[in-house]
């Protein structure tokens, strides 16, 4: 998984897409879901700060 700031996050299957050319996120909500809670989590708790604050 990865996102560009501000931007939604996309899921790549890295042995079948090497160049990441195929975002997955959409097929597969429920496997961006539960990294993308624990990211939102542990940036609350190490105290991240957004980009453009």
């Amino acid at each position: 998984m990865v996102r560009e700031h501000g931007g939604p996050w996309e899921l790549y299957d890295m042995d079948a897409d090497r160049s990441e050319t195929t975002d997955l996120a959409r097929r597969h909500p429920a496997r961006v879901a539960g990294p993308a809670a624990d990211y939102e989590g542990w940036a609350r708790r190490v105290g991240v700060i957004p980009r453009g604050r």
